[in-house]
């Protein structure tokens, strides 16, 4: 909705999908480990993984609908 309305310009989503990406990355690979894992801090780094990928794409496909402010 943001992108629709020109809220954010092209630059401020092209850098939140990068930093979201590379630290979905880090909760990826903290999700991973064999202690996180068997611990209830595994489930929970799956979710802040999951919840941080969908803010790249969701940027991505902001930046195919983005309107220039009038």
């Amino acid at each position: 909705m943001a992108a629709v309305r020109g809220k954010l310009h092209v630059p401020g989503y092209a850098g939140m999908a990068m930093l979201a990406f590379a630290v979905s990355l880090l909760f990826g690979k903290l999700a991973g480990f064999r202690r996180a894992a068997a611990s209830p801090a595994g489930p929970i780094f799956s979710i802040i993984f999951f919840l941080l990928i969908a803010v790249a794409v969701g940027s991505i496909l902001a930046l195919f609908f983005y309107r220039d402010p009038r």
